[in-house]
């Protein structure tokens, strides 16, 4: 690669599988071995599964592939590793997986994003893009919402497919259930063969924004280490100094706990979390290599052993 070139984002590949009712054990341990195998390729980053829900047909999995370049998600698609490890399914499926590809992002914002997909009649494509598009500025009129985008598809089996982005669950699920949605969608549905759509909740929300140039946010759980290293030491400070105030003025405990949290909560949200992560932003960015992410996990184990000193010896002269 040339110092010219562009650094291309990561890519995602979402596969929805339908499981017949009573095998997902037996699903799990083939997509297990599956995952093993894909994270041994060339710029593979992670391969996660989503817990099974329930559908008319069987239990849907969700499968996400994340990868550092397209090209490299190209050649696992084209590999003979994912031929033969593919050639191994069990005979538990019902229908036919969904699979699609996503790249980039528009946003830095979190909450929840709705991930729609589509397979488009042959030559409609102009008219299935005008209609999503009309879709989208209906979403961007209420309230929460952060971005919305349409991708083409990319990849062999791949359908036309949409994220649109809301701040929390409770906008979310008021774009869900609006009639303006309902409309758009019927209008979209004339040039469509299938659809699905998915909602995928992020992390701790804000807090662990998603990033705009990979599109995928940190590892839950580097996320609740870093929340853990800004958590603990609030709550200790706060006990010592407003919890034994207000303990010693005769406040009852449930008003006492409830003053704790909600102080907690907004020193979380405004203070401590937006600085935490950034000096962890390193350590919290999908690229972060392996050698980074354990030196990263050792040096919040130092900071764990260093608060819980601090507070000791604190405690101790009170």
């Amino acid at each position: 690669m040339t110092g010219s070139e562009p650094i291309r984002p990561i890519v995602t590949r979402l596969i929805a599988y339908t499981v017949s009712p009573g095998h997902d054990a037996e699903f799990e341990a083939w997509q297990n071995g599956v995952s093993e195998q894909l994270q041994k390729f060339p710029g593979a980053l992670r391969a996660d599964i989503l817990p099974a829900a329930m559908t008319e047909l069987g239990h849907e999995w969700i499968v996400i592939n994340r990868f550092a370049t397209e090209l490299q998600l190209k050649a696992w698609l084209d590999s003979h590793e994912r031929a033969q490890a593919l050639s191994k399914v069990p005979d538990i499926l019902v229908g036919q997986e969904t699979q699609y590809t996503l790249a980039g992002a528009e946003s830095k914002d979190a909450g929840e994003t709705i991930v729609t997909s589509n397979e488009v009649m042959p030559g409609k494509e102009a008219e299935y893009e005008a209609a999503d598009r009309a879709l989208n500025e209906a979403a961007a009129r209420f309230p929460g919402f952060v971005s919305a985008k349409l991708y083409k598809p990319e990849a062999s089996g791949d359908r036309w497919s949409t994220t649109i982005r809301f701040d929390s669950k409770a906008n979310m699920d008021r774009w869900l259930a609006s009639p303006e949605r309902a409309a758009g969608r019927n209008a979209m549905y004339r040039f469509t063969v299938s659809h699905q759509a998915k909602v995928v909740p992020t992390g701790f929300g804000s807090w662990f924004a998603v990033n705009a140039e990979d599109s995928i946010a940190a590892p839950a759980w580097k996320q609740a280490m870093v929340v853990l290293a800004a958590l603990y030491p609030l709550v200790m400070f706060l006990n010592l100094t407003i919890g034994s105030f207000l303990s010693g003025r005769g406040l009852p405990f449930a008003a006492d706990v409830f003053v704790g949290n909600a102080l907690s909560t907004a020193g979380l949200s405004w203070l401590l979390m937006p600085f935490v992560t950034s000096v962890m932003a390193w350590w919290l960015s999908p690229r972060c290599n392996a050698t980074n992410t354990t030196l990263g996990a050792c040096l919040l184990l130092v900071v764990y052993a260093v608060e819980v000193a601090i507070f000791l010896s604190l405690h101790a002269t009170i």
